[in-house]
């Protein structure tokens, strides 16, 4: 018998491995669509506004199908619900996609892979859980590994590099933006998710998001969703269903199985893989010191994770 549960238990790990590879992949071709969004004169909460109701009715038919569950939900769980909602699909997302507004792609990953850091932070400051000496030289490497990537825009020698700079720099801080929101969320997720069904916490979580999205998008006033070139609907389908439905489920389902801490190290791939798609179908290209800062962050992180 314990033969046995521990084969159910290795497959459970092993599908969860195989959940938050695909997770990653496919969260970091969103990216290369919003880069090919933003050719057609849109910007950040265009892509989202599209991104989630093209989604909103996939995850209507799943909070339907759970309908039964959500009664069990307490107040506290709700409430945690909301709130990474906010925090995790929300604001990460529109941080992201405004950062995505002035770098590049491969650029934008690469500082958005910096979040486990920041679960260490909010694990010292929030969770009281102690930090040792290697995970705080590992921050340090990481962030030795930002700073050789910024590097070439640190030196200006006139008024269009001086503005190029300022650009990259926003872009950064933006994505720095995104990258605590989703490090916050997926340290507060792993608890939430061992009261309530993957399925229904992502679902719930979503709608939130989308809820949050088009108050703001009717706040701005500065839209118009439904006069938006044939184009752009295709790829904000194509994001919608392939680099965030699909993804959103696969994620919350690895997360319980294997724990954020384990999908942490399955994220390694994320700068990768955006990195050769964005070669592949953008023709963005890292210099010799931005491989360089990409490979010393990549340690960084491992070191933080280990």
């Amino acid at each position: 018998m314990s033969n046995f549960r521990k084969m159910e238990g290795r497959k459970n790990k092993q599908l969860g491995v195989l959940l938050g590879i695909a997770g990653v992949v496919l969260f970091s071709s969103k990216a290369i669509f919003a880069k090919k969004i933003y050719a057609f004169d849109t910007d950040a909460l265009d892509i989202i506004a599209l991104r989630m109701w093209f989604a909103l009715p996939f995850y209507m038919i799943f909070l339907f199908l759970d309908r039964k569950e959500i009664c069990r939900i307490t107040r506290k769980d709700g409430f945690s619900v909301v709130v990474m909602g906010i925090i995790g699909y929300y604001l990460a997302s529109y941080f992201d996609f405004s950062g995505l507004t002035y770098i590049s792609a491969s650029l934008e990953r690469l500082i958005l892979f910096t979040y486990p850091t920041f679960v260490v932070v909010f694990g010292l400051f929030l969770f009281k859980r102690s930090v040792s000496k290697k995970q705080v030289l590992a921050i340090l490497i990481t962030y030795i590994g930002v700073l050789i990537i910024f590097s070439p825009y640190m030196k200006v020698n006139n008024i269009t590099d001086d503005l190029l700079t300022g650009l990259v720099f926003k872009g950064g801080f933006f994505v720095f933006l995104s990258a605590i929101c989703y490090a916050l969320f997926l340290a507060w997720s792993q608890d939430v998710m061992s009261r309530i069904s993957v399925r229904l916490f992502t679902t719930l979580s979503m709608i939130v998001s989308t809820i949050c999205i088009m108050v703001h998008y009717t706040i701005s006033g500065q839209h118009d969703l439904l006069n938006l070139d044939s184009e752009v609907y295709g790829y904000g389908f194509t994001i919608a269903i392939i680099a965030t439905l699909l993804p959103s489920y696969f994620i919350s389902a690895s997360v319980k199985k294997i724990g954020a801490s384990q999908l942490s190290i399955i994220g390694a791939l994320g700068p990768v893989s955006t990195i050769s798609l964005a070669y592949l179908f953008l023709g963005e290209q890292l210099s010799l010191v931005q491989g360089l800062g990409a490979f010393v962050i990549i340690i960084g992180v491992f070191g933080v994770k280990k």
